[in-house]
């Protein structure tokens, strides 16, 4: 499976990880799951998606658009913000995760795209405990 959603932390948390070619199907599937009405009662305080095994991209400008729309509907049914990293060494990802930060800007998370794997990491972890309080259990090897 191109893209697995695995929730932490008691649901506060998602970790995306994407491998092979990633459609923006696909992509729009898992960003749906994580901003769904089944999670307005307790939301999701962090997300870190990992593009590190895609192999592949297969997804247009307009699949970045629907899958940030589908960010902002989901902020909407609570007034928590959310840390998001963005993990993606190579160019494509890299891009098509700057273009999604840009479109989602308005929804006032923070959002921050790297290159680095441990440096996403270490700032998951260092904005989730500032802003929330609480340790996350997110794989850091």
């Amino acid at each position: 499976m191109p893209l697995k959603v695995e929730y932490l932390d008691e649901r506060r948390g998602v970790l995306a990880e994407a491998s092979g070619e990633l459609t923006g199907d696909e992509l729009l599937r898992g960003v749906a799951d994580v901003n769904s009405v089944d999670l307005a009662e307790k939301p999701v305080l962090y997300t870190f998606f990992d593009f590190n095994g895609v192999t592949g991209v297969n997804i247009s400008t307009m699949q970045i658009r629907a899958a940030a729309d589908l960010a902002i509907r989901g902020s909407r049914r609570h007034s928590i913000s959310r840390v998001v990293a963005i993990y993606a060494k190579n160019d494509l990802p890299f891009a098509l995760a700057r273009m999604w930060e840009v479109l989602v800007n308005e929804i006032g998370w923070e959002t921050y795209v790297f290159r680095e794997r441990t440096d996403a990491l270490a700032w998951t972890g260092e904005r989730v405990s500032e802003k929330f309080g609480i340790l996350i259990t997110l794989n850091t090897e």
